[in-house]
């Protein structure tokens, strides 16, 4: 700690500690460098880490070629139809001003291979320079660097911040580091309040995992107005900045069409909820300022009465975040995304590397607490709340623990800070030549993390790794060119796993039958169902959805899942080169992996 006592937040404000802008250029322009070197192969061939990131450019391209601004459908998946998303026009609108603006200069190719790296690294830069801002409050300008490096030390962090990165978590990191860094940036505390809840607005807007976070820093803000009701009234600036802003933003980002209960993404429910709230502390707040006693009151009717709003307008929607899912897409599909599932879901080398991490950032954030006096172990407190709220979070989603990772950057930049000043200090350090084997135990650390990452436990894990679902293991399948000769075909209806999805429809002109994206439950299943089930089912399935094609590639995890529970299904006899009567292979100049058959026969 610094040793500095701030007793009012203007006067704590006045004595923080510059942010460092030049030395965060060198270490943002340094990490992006790294990183973009580091996947220039896959940037240049297209290779996504995640589905999820090539139907996101999908939804893009839709937007720029017309698709209406309310109509976030994907026709292209179970058509004719098509499939309602529950994803966000805000990560939409920065990759299409990108691509739009730079389209006449470098064309469509070149300019969305730029949004594809540009976009992700934007974000990466705004969660150190806030990492920056928040270590700033507390510390010196040396400590403050090494927070915004440490804010992407955690793989788990970091990995929702490389280039090709482009669906929306690293903008939910971003939204919630602007929300911790709020006191940090305005003067007033309830102003900062009101940026915290237009942050966390923003945040829920792109995606509804920040809930708990969101409820975390209101949970804060309401033991604070039971301490104090006469002098903190921050509860009611942040409930009317969150609640006002959703509305503001489910308004201009939804439209009416998203009217209905959805359970996966915030709907009229939430934020009727959320404005009774608002509505009932803040009256409370105004006409019985100095009584706890109301206060207690009326956090317990506004949250009982919002409850009960919630209930009547979406009550399939209690405790059913992703809605009612079928049994079989639930087995086969959903259990299988191991980053939606807990920490002992993971394999050990990867729970590693980010819980380590983390523990150590909450063991630095506890004795800092513990140390400060005055603002600071207010503030620290509440921040180590925030933290505490985002690792439970994590350890039961495991893909929430990016938010741990990068709020952790405070706890980490000063730890780190501690060890290099004992090295430096110690006398004997340098004639014993311990302070460059500390450094070199630093990166060997480091590089050890990144291992552990990448390292599968088992063959299981293996095929279930985040490199293995990496564009559908293109090292047996080269999947860019393969789907860009599939694309030579006239446009049809495609028959295939669920991961590759996404693939075919950034490749090529083709639609799908379905991706994994819940809301096309009914069209999931069908696709489980085929997979798993005898040929004659699955033919049957196929010719019911219209599908002329089938394409699979056999190195990817999905297939082989599928096989090796249905031994006796339709993907296990394709993967032994069985193939029935109803599918003709076809030869485009694919590699061996990459399977494409003609659906003849159809019943």
């Amino acid at each position: 700690m610094t040793g500095r006592d701030h007793t009012a937040s203007g006067a704590s404000f006045a004595r923080l500690s510059p942010i460092p802008w030049r030395a965060f250029a060198y270490s943002w322009i340094g990490v992006s460098a790294v990183l973009a070197l580091a996947y220039l192969g896959r940037i240049a061939a297209r290779e996504f880490f995640d589905p999820d990131d090539a139907l996101r450019l999908v939804q893009v391209r839709d937007l720029l070629a017309g698709q209406g601004w309310y109509d976030l459908a994907q026709h292209r998946i179970d058509p004719p139809g098509g499939t309602p998303m529950h994803w966000s026009r805000l990560v939409d609108l920065p990759l299409a001003l990108v691509i739009a603006a730079l389209t006449p200069l470098l064309g469509q190719y070149g300019a969305e291979t730029a949004a594809l790296v540009a976009i992700p690294l934007v974000t990466l830069g705004c969660v150190m320079a806030l990492a920056m801002r928040i270590a700033a409050r507390f510390f010196d300008q040396e400590v403050s660097v090494l927070a915004g490096l440490c804010a992407v030390l955690v793989p788990a962090t970091l990995a929702q911040l490389t280039p090709l990165r482009i669906d929306h978590h690293g903008w939910q990191i971003a939204c919630v580091m602007l929300a911790a860094a709020s006191p940090m940036l305005v003067r007033s505390a309830n102003h900062a309040a009101a940026l915290a809840g237009l942050a966390m607005a923003l945040g829920l807007t792109i995606s509804i995992e920040g809930l708990p976070l969101a409820a975390a820093i209101g949970a804060v803000l309401a033991w604070g107005w039971l301490a104090s009701p006469a002098t903190d009234r921050r509860l009611g600036w942040y409930m009317a900045a969150l609640a006002g802003g959703l509305a503001v933003l489910f308004a201009g980002t939804r439209g009416p069409a998203a009217l209905q209960p959805w359970c996966d993404a915030i709907a009229p429910a939430h934020i009727a909820f959320l404005l009774t709230v608002a509505a009932v502390t803040g009256l409370t707040a105004a006409f019985a300022p100095a009584r706890r006693g109301f206060a207690l009151a009326a956090l317990a009717i506004s949250a009982a009465a919002g409850a009960a709003l919630f209930y009547t307008l979406a009550p399939g929607c209690i405790g059913a975040p992703m809605g009612q899912m079928d049994p079989l897409v639930y087995q086969h599909w959903y259990r299988n995304i191991d980053e939606g599932m807990p920490v002992w879901h993971q394999a050990p080398g990867q729970a590693a590397a980010a819980g380590v991490p983390v523990l150590l950032a909450l063991a630095a954030l506890v004795l800092l607490w513990r140390q400060a006096h005055g603002t600071d172990r207010r503030l620290l407190g509440e921040y180590l709340v925030l933290f505490g709220a985002a690792l439970l979070t994590g350890l039961l989603v495991w893909r929430s623990i990016a938010f741990a990772g990068a709020l952790g950057a405070l706890g980490l930049g000063w730890l780190l800070n501690r060890i290099l000043t004992w090295a430096r200090q110690d006398p004997t350090a340098h004639r014993r030549g311990a302070l460059p084997l500390r450094y070199l135990s630093l990166f060997a650390a480091i590089l050890l993390v990144g291992a552990l990452l990448l390292w599968p436990s088992s063959p299981d894990q293996a095929a279930r790794s985040p490199v293995a679902k990496l564009a559908g293991a293109s090292s047996g399948c080269d999947l860019p060119r393969s789907v860009a000769r599939l694309g030579k075909l006239p446009a049809q209806t495609v028959f295939a796993p669920l991961d590759l999805g996404p693939a075919i429809l950034a490749g090529s002109h083709h639609a799908v039958v379905a991706s994994s994206h819940h809301r096309a439950n009914l069209a999931i299943r069908d696709v489980i169902s085929a997979f798993i089930d005898n040929p004659d089912k699955a033919r049957a399935i196929a010719a019911r959805h219209g599908a002329s094609l089938l394409v699979l590639c056999a190195s990817a995890a999905e297939p082989n899942t599928y096989a090796h529970h249905a031994p006796g299904g339709l993907m296990a006899d394709l993967l032994a080169g069985r193939v029935p009567d109803w599918l003709v292979p076809i030869d485009l100049g694919q590699p061996k992996g990459f399977r494409i058959y003609r659906v003849i026969n159809q019943p």
